[in-house]
C-alpha cells in the first residue's frame, strides 16, 4: 500500500523484547559510534549522532501524524487543525473556517462486496482501499497545481485528512465563501470524473462520487458543534440525492443536546491529548549530547529518548479513533507473529469481531455514536487479550467499518476457543445493546507452516466470519 511507505516496521513485541528495550538497543548501537565514549564524544560525532536521532524521530513524528494508508493527516491532527485556526484572532471579524465533511457515495457497492471464487474478500479490500488512496492523491495532486496559480492563496489554506473508513475532514482558512464553495465544487467535479471512469482499480464500476456537508465556523466558536453542523449538512445532501455540496443552514437539525455535549467532551478529550503529546516530543538533541557528563547521565538519557520513541512508534501504529492498531500495523504484526510461531512450532489464533448491522448505528444515530459504538468494541477487545495467554497479543482495528481483531499465539493447541467466541460475544452485545446492534464473533486457529502469508490468513478469517453471519441470518 503507497501509504506505508517507510512506515516504521518493527514489532518486537513477539521477540521477546520491551518496546523500549528495542529503542534502547537501537539508540546505542545503530547511532552511536560503538568506539566512542558516549560522554565527551567528539563534536562531530556528536553532531552526527544528533543528526542521525533528529531524523529518526522525524520520522516518527510524520507517521504519527499521517493516516497509514492515505497519506493525509489522521484523524487527530486534522481535528487539531481545525481547532487552531478557528481559534485564531482575526483581522476581518466575518472571517470564517470552513470544516467540510466528505463522504463516498455507495462506497460500499465496493467495500461490502460479496466474495466470488474469481474475487476474494482480500481482493475487493484493496480495491476499496485503493479507491480512498486514489481519491486523496487526486485532491493533493490539485491542491499542489491550483495553490501556485494567480489567485491560488484558498488552496494553500486548505487541508485533508481521514475522520475514519470513506469519511474525510476538509479544512478551508478563506474568508470569501464564494472561494471556498468554488474549490469544495471542484473537489467534488475531480471525484465524480475520475473514479467514476476510473481504470485499472476496479472489476466494476459503480458511479463513485461524493457529498460533502459544510459549516462555515466563526472565529472563537466551538469546533465540535461546528462538526455537528456539517454532519446535519452532509445528511441533507446524502438524502436529497448524494453527489453534492451542502451548506448547513439553521432549518437542518443537528443531534440532540446531550449527544452535542457528549461530543464536546470526546473533541476536548482529542485536543488534550494532542497536547500532551507535542509536548513530550519537544526534546532537542544536540543541547541534551552536549549535558551528559557522566556515564550514569547517560543511561538516564538513553532510558528517556527510548520511552520517547517508544512513545511516538505507538502513535505511529495506532487507529487515531479507537486507539488500537490500524491495518498496516496488523498485518506487520501478523507477518512477525507467523514467523515467531513457526520458529517455536506454536499455533496462531485470531479472532475476529464484527459489528453486524454497523451502518444502521451511522445512517439513523449519526457519526459521532458510531465512532463511540467502535470505541467501546476497542476497549472490550483490549481487555480480552489480557487475559489470553501465549506470545505478544495483537488487537487491531481490521477493516474501515466495524471489524477488529485479536490475534495470540500458543504451545498447544487450545480447547477453550468455543467458550473464549462464546464469552466475548456476550460482553460485546451487552455492550452495543446501547446501540442496538449486536456483534459477529468467529475463531480461526491456523498451523503458520501451511500458511504463505496474511494474505491466506485474511482470507480464512473472512470464510469463517461469513459462516458465522450465515448462522446468525439462519
Amino acid at each position: 500500500m503507497e501509504g506505508q511507505e517507510g512506515w516504521v516496521q518493527r514489532n518486537p513485541r513477539t521477540r521477546g523484547e520491551s518496546s523500549v528495550e528495542f529503542w534502547k538497543r537501537e539508540i546505542r548501537g545503530a547511532i552511536l559510534d560503538p568506539d566512542t565514549e558516549p560522554v565527551g564524544m567528539p563534536e562531530d560525532i556528536r553532531d552526527q549522532t544528533a543528526l542521525e536521532l533528529a531524523a529518526q524521530q522525524g520520522n516518527l513524528e510524520q507517521h504519527s501524524m499521517r493516516d497509514w494508508m492515505t497519506g493525509v493527516l489522521n484523524r487527530e491532527e486534522i481535528l487539531d487543525k481545525a481547532h487552531r485556526l478557528v481559534g485564531l484572532e482575526r483581522v476581518h471579524k466575518d472571517h470564517k473556517v470552513a470544516l467540510a465533511i466528505l463522504d463516498l457515495d455507495d462506497f460500499g457497492k465496493i467495500a461490502k462486496r460479496e466474495a466470488t471464487e474469481t474475487l476474494s474478500r482480500v481482493d475487493i479490500e484493496k480495491q476499496a482501499d485503493a479507491v480512498l488512496v486514489k481519491m486523496t492523491r487526486l485532491i493533493m495532486e490539485k491542491k499542489k497545481e491550483e495553490q501556485t496559480k494567480p489567485g491560488g492563496e484558498v488552496w494553500k489554506n486548505f487541508d485533508i485528512g481521514r475522520l475514519g473508513g470513506e469519511e474525510f475532514l476538509l479544512v478551508i482558512d478563506e474568508k470569501d465563501p464564494q472561494k471556498i464553495a468554488l474549490v469544495l465544487e471542484e473537489v467534488r467535479k475531480l471525484v465524480e470524473a475520475e473514479l467514476a471512469t476510473q481504470s485499472g482499480i476496479l472489476d466494476v464500476r459503480p458511479t463513485l462520487t461524493a457529498s460533502m456537508g459544510v459549516n462555515l465556523v466563526e472565529p472563537g466558536s466551538d469546533v465540535s458543534q461546528g462538526l455537528l453542523k456539517a454532519d446535519a449538512a452532509l445528511y441533507k445532501a446524502k438524502a436529497q440525492g448524494k453527489n453534492q455540496v451542502m451548506f448547513f443552514d439553521e432549518s437542518m437539525t443537528t443531534s440532540e443536546p446531550e449527544k452535542q455535549d457528549n461530543r464536546l467532551e470526546r473533541e476536548q478529550i482529542e485536543r488534550d491529548s494532542v497536547l500532551k503529546r507535542r509536548e513530550e516530543l519537544r526534546l532537542q538533541f544536540t543541547e541534551e549530547l552536549k549535558a551528559l557528563t557522566d556515564n550514569q547521565a547517560y543511561e538516564a538519557w538513553v532510558q528517556k529518548t527510548a520511552e520517547k520513541f517508544d512513545l511516538l512508534e505507538a502513535s505511529s501504529r495506532m487507529d487515531s479513533l479507537t486507539k488500537v492498531d490500524h491495518r498496516g500495523a496488523a498485518e506487520l504484526a501478523l507477518t512477525d507473529m507467523l514467523e515467531h510461531a513457526r520458529e517455536n512450532n506454536e499455533t496462531l489464533r485470531v479472532v475476529a469481531v464484527d459489528i453486524a448491522r454497523f451502518k444502521s448505528v451511522n445512517d439513523n444515530l449519526g457519526h459521532p455514536e458510531g465512532d463511540e459504538a467502535l470505541k467501546a468494541v476497542a476497549e472490550v477487545m483490549t481487555e480480552a487479550s489480557q487475559t489470553i495467554g501465549g506470545g505478544g497479543n495483537e488487537v487491531a482495528r481490521w477493516r474501515p467499518g466495524g471489524t477488529f481483531i485479536l490475534a495470540s499465539t500458543h504451545q498447544e493447541v487450545d480447547a477453550q476457543d468455543e467458550q473464549l467466541a462464546l464469552d466475548l460475544k456476550v460482553k460485546l452485545d451487552q455492550v452495543l445493546s446501547k446501540w442496538k446492534v449486536s456483534a459477529d464473533v468467529a475463531v480461526v486457529k491456523v498451523d503458520p507452516n501451511k500458511l504463505t502469508g496474511v494474505r491466506e490468513l485474511s482470507q480464512a478469517l473472512d470464510v469463517e466470519l461469513t459462516r458465522v453471519k450465515s448462522e446468525r441470518k439462519g
